[in-house]
């Protein structure tokens, strides 16, 4: 049976647990991994955590997903998948649950450059 492939072309392991990777279009670190395996979707975030709500928005008004981590060390973080009631319920800086404190990272942001040329505008 074939595996599926995570973005960095490794098997995903069981689980939603996120590893360090790097990026194979950029190159960048990262954190990578499946979002509530095995019916979730891949998830590469930057592994640098958010230091606010405020931030928390920014990133999500730029279009990129926000991934709550649980757990103290790769590779047992586990990556889940921020909704609009897990940002309401669950705000970074605010109270701990029982799994301990919110800790959140944003969907990573490429720096990669495509290798398509657009066609620009003819003069």
């Amino acid at each position: 049976m074939e595996y599926l492939r995570t973005s960095t072309g490794e098997p995903p392991g069981y689980g939603d647990v996120a590893r360090t990777a790097r990026c194979p279009r950029c190159g960048a670190q990262i954190l990578s991994g499946m979002d509530d395996w095995p019916t979730g979707a891949q998830a590469d975030a930057d592994p640098v955590p958010l230091a606010s709500s405020a931030d928390e928005a920014r990133a999500r008004r730029s279009g990129r997903a926000t991934y709550r981590l649980r757990g103290t060390t790769t590779p047992t973080l586990n990556i889940h998948y921020r909704d609009a009631h897990d940002i309401a319920s669950q705000p970074i800086g605010g109270p701990r649950d029982a799994s301990g404190s919110v800790v959140v990272v944003a969907q990573h942001a490429c720096t990669a450059r495509t290798s398509a040329r657009t066609p620009g505008p003819r003069g």
